[in-house]
C-alpha cells in the first residue's frame, strides 16, 4: 500500500501554524524506530519542534491491517520483517537479504491465499486515516508543550473519562471474583486462542499454565487507572489525552466530509489496530534487537486501549451502538500474530545468536548503497500488500 504522507505532514504543519502560531518542521527518518515522534530543542532561547516520520510505519500497519482487519494469515511475515530491520540496524546486509527473501515469500503466500474484502483504494484510504491520526497525536504533544492551559483542561477531560472507566469496572468486578474470572469458560477460550497450534500437548499445557500464572499475578482491577488518576503516570495520561484530542480532530474532519456512523466506526476500529501494532512492535523490538530494552507493561497498554474504547461510548453513543462483535474480530487477528511470534522466538534462535554476536563487535560494516538498495526492495514488497 502507498500513502502520500507528505500531504499529511504538510497539512499538520500548516494547521499548527495557522491555529496555534507554531512553526513546526518535519523530517523523514528511515531508521529502526518506525512510529512517529516529535523532537524539541531550544534555539536562541526559543523552543523549536520537529515531527519525525518514518515511512516504515506504513509497512507495519499494512501487515497488521492484513491480520486484524482483513482476517488474513500473516504467518512469519512480522517475524521476518522484524529480523530484517534488526540485521539492517547492525549493517549485516547478507543476513538482512536472507530475511528479505523469506519475507517476500511470505507476502506472496499472503496474497495468494487471501481474498481481500476491500478494494485497494479502500485499504489505502483506511491507511491514510491511520497515519493522519498518528500525526495528529504527535501534534497535540507539541500543543500541550506550548500551551499549559490547553494541557490542563484536556487532562481534566481525560481524567473524567478515566473515572467513568473506573466506576464501570468496579461495578462489573463487584459481581465476580478474580478466581471466578479465571475459571470462566471464556477465559479458557482466550488462553487457547493465545496458545500456538503446532506444539506438543505437553507444551500447550505448560504454556496455558504460564498464562494462568500471569493472569493470577496481574488480576483484573482498577488499580492502574487509579495510578494514573493519582498523578503517578503523567506520561501515560498525556498519551491518552493526545489519543482523545487526536480522535476528536479526526472525527470533526470525518463529520465535515459527511462520513456515515458506520464509516466512522470502521476508522475508529482501525485505530485500535494502530495501538496494537505500536505496543506489540515495541515488545518485538526488545526481543529481536540487542540494543533495545523495552519493558512491556501490560497495565499501561490495557489502560490506553480501555480509554480509547470508552471514548467512543462516552462521547459518540450513536456510533458506539453499532458495535457488535467487531472488537472480538480484531482480537482474533492479534491472537494470530501473537501465536506466530511466540513460535518465532524458538524458530529463530540461530538468528538471535548472530544478532547478539554482531552487536558485541565493533566492525564498521556501513554501506550506504547496499543499505538503500535493500530498503528500496523491502518497500517495494510491502507495497504489494
Amino acid at each position: 500500500m502507498k500513502v502520500n504522507y507528505d500531504t499529511i505532514l504538510q497539512q499538520i504543519s500548516n494547521s499548527l501554524q495557522v491555529y496555534y502560531g507554531l512553526n513546526v518542521c518535519t523530517k523523514i527518518f528511515n531508521g529502526i524506530d518506525v512510529f512517529p515522534r516529535y523532537e524539541e530543542e531550544i534555539i536562541d532561547g526559543s523552543k523549536s519542534y520537529t515531527i519525525v516520520f518514518n515511512p516504515k510505519v506504513i509497512s507495519i500497519l499494512s501487515i497488521y491491517n492484513h491480520a486484524m482487519i482483513e482476517g488474513g494469515d500473516v504467518g512469519d511475515a512480522i517475524n521476518r520483517y522484524a529480523l530484517f530491520n534488526a540485521f539492517m540496524e547492525l549493517d549485516d546486509y547478507d543476513n538482512a537479504r536472507k530475511q528479505l527473501k523469506l519475507f517476500r515469500q511470505e507476502v506472496a503466500r499472503m496474497k495468494s491465499t487471501h481474498e481481500y474484502e476491500k478494494k485497494d483504494s479502500e485499504r489505502e484510504s483506511l491507511l491514510f486515516m491511520q497515519i493522519y491520526f498518528i500525526l495528529c497525536h504527535e501534534a497535540f504533544h507539541i500543543i500541550f508543550s506550548e500551551r499549559s492551559d490547553d494541557r490542563v483542561s484536556s487532562f481534566t477531560k481525560t481524567k473524567d473519562l478515566l473515572i467513568c472507566i473506573k466506576n464501570d469496572l468496579e461495578e462489573k468486578l463487584s459481581t465476580i471474583t478474580n478466581k471466578e474470572l479465571l475459571s470462566h469458560p471464556k477465559m479458557k477460550e482466550r488462553i487457547d486462542a493465545l496458545t500456538p497450534k503446532n506444539i506438543s500437548n505437553e507444551n500447550r499445557k505448560l504454556w496455558g499454565e504460564l498464562l494462568k500464572k500471569e493472569l493470577r499475578q496481574h488480576p483484573y482491577s482498577t488499580r492502574y487507572i487509579e495510578t494514573i488518576l493519582d498523578g503517578n503516570d503523567n506520561i501515560l495520561l498525556e498519551e491518552i489525552t493526545c489519543d482523545y484530542q487526536g480522535w476528536l480532530h479526526l472525527y470533526s474532519f470525518l463529520s465535515n466530509n459527511n462520513a456515515t456512523n458506520k464509516e466512522i466506526l470502521e476508522i475508529h476500529l482501525s485505530l485500535f489496530v494502530v495501538f496494537c501494532a505500536m505496543d506489540y512492535n515495541k515488545h518485538l523490538q526488545s526481543q529481536y534487537r540487542p540494543s533495545v530494552n523495552n519493558q512491556y507493561n501490560g497495565n499501561r497498554v490495557v489502560a490506553r486501549h480501555q480509554a480509547f474504547k470508552k471514548l467512543l461510548e462516552y462521547a459518540f453513543p450513536e456510533v458506539y451502538k453499532l458495535i457488535t462483535t467487531q472488537y472480538l474480530d480484531l482480537n482474533k487477528g492479534l491472537e494470530s500474530i501473537f501465536r506466530s511470534t511466540v513460535i518465532g522466538l524458538q524458530k529463530y534462535e540461530s538468528d538471535f545468536r548472530i544478532l547478539y554476536q554482531i552487536d558485541h563487535t565493533n566492525l564498521d560494516r556501513y554501506n550506504e548503497t547496499l543499505r538503500n538498495q535493500l530498503e528500496d526492495e523491502m518497500s517495494g514488497i510491502v507495497n504489494l500488500l
